[in-house]
């Protein structure tokens, strides 16, 4: 358990922790910067609301299945969930801004991805290298530009967008 005083988890913190598989995390949290790159058994991570950036490579190779992003979260950075092969499915939170390149890249089996109404980009090859995203679920709270970057959502065998009404 990582106290509410920490505000901050530096780049690489917990790099290659191979016998980590469960963190919960107090609120007060507000940036984690690459802080569970390759710690390849953790499998459940609790993650506080003050949380508002998620930078790159934060949890590159873990083995999360499920994650409940936090409601204050407004970035996923570079690679931060890159290869997370056993994640199955990502609802990202209602204040979420941005997607960066490659979050999501390599969730090969990442099959339903429900995204925010406030996002305004999503970057390069975020889901790129996810063969079994089935459905993909852009909720649009008020008619504006998203810029979608090339190779977003490449290498989709078969899949659905949905583009529900969102009031």
């Amino acid at each position: 358990e990582i106290p509410k005083e920490v505000i901050t988890i530096d780049y690489r913190a917990f790099e290659n922790c191979t016998d980590l598989d469960t963190v919960v995390i107090q609120e007060g949290l507000r940036m984690m910067d690459a802080a569970f790159y390759n710690c390849c058994n953790l499998n459940y991570i609790k993650l506080p609301n003050s949380l508002e950036e998620i930078k790159g490579q934060c949890f590159a190779g873990c083995k999360l299945e499920n994650i409940e992003l936090p409601s204050n979260l407004l970035t996923i950075g570079h690679g931060a969930f890159l290869l997370c092969k056993s994640l199955k499915k990502i609802v990202l939170p209602a204040k979420l801004r941005e997607i960066g390149p490659s979050a999501f890249y390599g969730c090969t089996n990442l099959s339903e991805v429900h995204i925010s109404p406030m996002i305004e980009k999503i970057d390069e090859a975020a889901f790129y290298e996810c063969p079994n995203i089935e459905n993909i679920y852009i909720y649009i709270a008020n008619a504006k530009d998203i810029k979608i970057n090339q190779n977003t959502f490449s290498s989709w065998t078969t899949s659905h967008l949905y583009v529900p009404n969102f009031a």
